[in-house]
């Protein structure tokens, strides 16, 4: 695929499999969820971002789409019915495939750097030149961001990434990061912000909450899915295409009753010992 210069939008979210009955899946330190695009998709997504924020508040009263919320019929969307609430997540979807993002996913396992000492000092070392505290959240973002040139190396044919756009967290809101990969002579910039003042960091949101939400669906036992457990199923199908670096498994739904699906699927993969 060729494509030249990139404009990533990052966001985080997280997993705790032992909230759930899964026999396979492992709690998560962080997820990291990036939205690759061109700059001239970006500036279209930021467009369209604006209208939907805009819309939002206008009907809500909030500036945010806090999809868990939403979901759950909380705070500022009590009154939020499941057919808005699903309407909201398609038009969602459906600008993930009409802007043509890719997405790419990083998982950070808990305990990973005590299992691989090399792995914890190199990036400890890249902590110390960018002059970073040397915790647990800077060593994954630092893995992540590794990980993320990785694939756009291979993904692309010599892509340039010229900036991220982070949700605040790892830095406060204004705050930016510079620094150059291994091997680059490009400066890479990452600008910190918040997600209510740069309304595109929540279509990252989205793109996060949907990799999380559809793994607790899935999680679950057949008979316990309702519709709308299932309509997400349905629009997460339509957009993990985009997830660029994930392995897309297809099963039927209507098998599902009396087990759970994700580790059927998972151990039906594993190789065998």
């Amino acid at each position: 695929m060729i494509k030249e210069d990139f404009i990533c939008v990052l966001d985080d979210t997280g997993f705790d499999a032992s909230k759930t009955n899964s026999r396979v899946l492992q709690n998560e330190d962080v997820t990291y969820v990036g939205l690759l695009m061109q700059e001239q998709t970006y500036g279209l997504l930021k467009d369209f971002m604006a209208t939907m924020c805009a819309n939002l508040y206008k009907t809500y009263g909030s500036s945010e789409f806090h999809f868990t919320d939403m979901y759950n019929h909380k705070g500022a969307f009590k009154n939020l019915s499941n057919e808005e609430f699903l309407e909201i997540i398609e038009t969602f979807a459906e600008a993930i495939e009409l802007f043509d993002i890719d997405i790419f996913t990083q998982t950070v396992p808990k305990n990973i750097f005590e299992q691989n000492a090399t792995l914890d000092k190199g990036i400890q070392h890249a902590l110390e030149v960018l002059q970073m505290k040397k915790s647990q959240k800077n060593k994954n973002f630092i893995l992540s961001l590794t990980q993320l040139k990785r694939f756009m190396t291979a993904m692309y044919i010599q892509p340039k990434l010229k900036r991220i756009i982070c949700d605040e967290g790892i830095r406060k809101a204004g705050s930016s990061l510079e620094f150059q990969f291994k091997g680059s002579s490009d400066n890479m910039l990452v600008n910190f912000k918040s997600s209510a003042q740069t309304p595109v960091l929540q279509m990252a949101d989205f793109a996060a909450w949907m990799l999380t939400r559809s793994k607790q669906i899935l999680s679950k036992k057949g008979e316990e899915l309702n519709k709308v457990d299932m309509s997400i199923l349905q629009c997460f199908k339509n957009i993990a295409p985009s997830y660029a670096n994930l392995a897309l498994v297809v099963f039927s739904p209507e098998d599902w009753k009396g087990y759970f699906p994700y580790d059927t699927v998972v151990e039906t993969l594993a190789p065998e010992k």
